[in-house]
């Protein structure tokens, strides 16, 4: 997989210098760490998990919040949100989200308040080149006039490889539905979202510009979580580190954060690990390495809910908003010392003890419409206490 990612951003790469395209190939600065990786808490602080190319749904969870007004403008004041990543793939909208996301970040910055993005699994697939759960709908909406000449440039370099690497032996030739059948797997569009994805582009440099954790107050959110393994590396290199990576296909190999199942992008372990001593002990060694009383998860959506664990001390907010997983409308707020989760604009406190985590479905459930997964979590947990 990291091979075939290399040749497809290099040959797009090709393409856009055959059109004339202006590619940067200086990387200085993209390796910078983000330095606000500690900020101050402020009185509210929102966090709103994964998007997956479903704007509609995201912007009724931010209206829901009390984040945004009817036109999508900045209501919320000194809030802080964190949108925790994987704004992109599965859904036609993520180029509508992501320059929401981005405009909101200069309205929040204006109203005294601040938008944090976190980078998420799918962000760094994207700047990367795999491409595998892109939406046909997100290369469509970076069609334009020069589209079918970029494409055409682009297959034109691909037959040329093709024919580089056939033997000698005999005469080179293609399918006569070559060009057909390549057209599917590479739509009008896709040469613009390449670029605009690739690390000079225009949403590759804003993935790189975001963090890849953050500390707000003695809260840690981060996309997947961060595992023992990297709770030893301090917020500010782990995203010095992840963003050479990002910038450096050389190191795109099975040691890299950013492909590590326990690295912050993939870890699934503080969402799905039982909820024994010994796991808990692991945790709050963690939390303890990172000065944090609590962590933020998404990537992993197992309720469509706000899921509080290990007594609160980690919280999932990756409610499966876009439509793929449901379209759920459901986000954590932090007040304070307390955590209230927001289900289709009713706010519920959220238990501190495991006990409390049965009353908090029970309630939860009556505010969805399908409480399915509630209640099949609410019988695990019931089961694990005999």
């Amino acid at each position: 997989m990291n091979i075939e990612r290399i040749r497809l951003c290099a040959a797009v790469l090709v393409v856009l210098w055959s059109l004339g395209a202006c590619v940067s190939t200086d990387q200085s600065g993209l390796t910078q760490a983000n330095q606000e990786v500690s900020i101050a808490a402020t009185a509210r602080t929102v966090a709103i998990g994964d998007i997956h190319g479903d704007f509609a749904h995201f912007e009724s969870v931010l209206r829901s919040t009390g984040l945004v007004d009817q036109g999508n403008r900045w209501v919320g004041g000194k809030t802080i949100l964190v949108q925790l990543g994987d704004s992109t793939d599965r859904g036609p909208d993520s180029r509508r989200a992501i320059d929401l996301l981005r405009s909101l970040q200069r309205q929040a910055k204006r109203a005294g308040g601040k938008v944090e993005v976190l980078i998420g699994n799918h962000e760094i697939m994207n700047v990367t080149g795999d491409l595998r759960f892109v939406h046909p709908g997100e290369y469509a909406a970076f069609k334009n006039a020069r589209s079918a000449s970029r494409l055409d440039a682009y297959y034109q370099q691909a037959v040329a490889e093709l024919k580089a690497a056939a033997p000698n032996t005999k005469k080179f030739e293609l399918p006569e539905n070559h060009r057909e059948e390549w057209n599917k797997k590479f739509p009008l569009g896709f040469v613009a979202h390449r670029f605009a994805w690739s690390p000079s582009g225009e949403y590759g440099k804003w993935t790189l510009s975001n963090s890849t954790a953050i500390k707000v107050g003695d809260t840690v959110f981060v996309h997947g979580g961060i595992s023992s393994k990297y709770s030893t590396m301090g917020l500010q290199e782990l995203d010095r580190r992840v963003k050479t990576e990002i910038a450096t296909p050389s190191k795109w190999n099975a040691k890299s954060i950013i492909d590590d199942p326990k690295g912050p992008f993939w870890y699934r372990g503080w969402a799905e690990l039982d909820e024994t001593a010994k796991n808990e002990a692991a945790l709050d060694k963690v939390l303890k390495r990172l000065g944090a009383k609590r962590m933020v998860i998404a990537h992993t959506p197992l309720l469509n809910v706000v899921l509080p664990r290990f007594g609160g001390k980690v919280v999932v907010v990756d409610v499966g908003m876009s439509n793929y997983y449901g379209g759920a409308n459901a986000a954590l707020e932090l007040v304070g010392d307390r955590a209230f989760a927001i289900i289709e604009g009713q706010r519920l406190r959220l238990p501190t003890s495991k006990e409390g985590v049965l009353d908090y479905l029970t309630k939860a459930a009556t505010l969805v419409d399908d409480e399915t997964k509630i209640l099949a979590y609410k019988k695990k947990l019931i089961m694990g206490r005999q």
